[in-house]
């Protein structure tokens, strides 16, 4: 475990924790996202929210177990 931990740059603690006990280091910011989406180019609040649209039709459409 030891050098398991070390390749990673982890604690051993950290390697035997449950999914449910870790936590995210960081959160993902709507910048983020639009910068991800966008390449870091201009966005407007319109666009950002068709896109948000579209990223909860497909949600939806999955949930109701029509994948393609």
């Amino acid at each position: 475990m030891a050098k398991i931990s070390a390749y990673f740059g982890v604690s051993v603690d950290d390697l035997l924790k449950q999914e449910k006990d870790l936590v995210p280091k960081s959160k993902v910011t709507d910048d983020d996202v639009k910068f991800a989406l966008f390449g870091g180019g201009p966005v407007s609040d319109a666009q950002y929210e068709e896109v948000k649209q579209f990223v909860r039709f497909i949600k939806e459409r999955d949930a109701h177990g029509k994948k393609e």
